[in-house]
């Protein structure tokens, strides 16, 4: 049972990339939970006053339609680097580069990572280097 459950999540993170990767709201959002809640970085809670996302179309429009507010949607290439998953919990670690709305340069190390529940993305955290996104998206430290 226990290696049943592990296919399934890591299914579902493959399902999620998918979605994530290919901008497909239908895909991505049937990986979610109805009252996913998505924790932002502390520092964006700090700078910005950003708070958690909670529910699964608010989650969708922010992967799928905030990241334009940062970068140029067409040059956005996510490289992943692994991804793995338990009975609970799973992780993706991948590399953002792309070009900023500034028509900079950006790469950045990205880790999300996911509680499960119900065969669902329950939870999710999202960790980058806060302060090179600052850094390369405002000009600021």
């Amino acid at each position: 049972m226990a290696a049943e459950i592990l296919e399934q999540h890591k299914q579902l993170l493959e399902r999620f990339w998918k979605g994530l990767t290919r901008g497909d709201r239908e895909v991505l959002g049937a990986t979610l939970a109805d009252e996913v809640v998505w924790h932002v970085p502390p520092y964006y809670v700090r700078l910005r006053g950003d708070h958690d996302v909670h529910g699964r179309d608010d989650l969708v429009k922010l992967f799928l339609d905030h990241s334009a507010d940062f970068y140029q949607p067409r040059t956005v290439r996510l490289q992943r680097i692994f991804l793995i998953a338990d009975e609970q919990f799973g992780a993706i670690q991948f590399i953002n580069s792309c070009k900023t709305v500034k028509d900079t340069d950006y790469d950045n190390l990205y880790v999300f990572a996911f509680r499960f529940g119900a065969g669902r993305i329950a939870e999710g955290w999202e960790h980058l280097d806060s302060a090179w996104f600052n850094h390369v998206i405002h000009g600021r430290e």
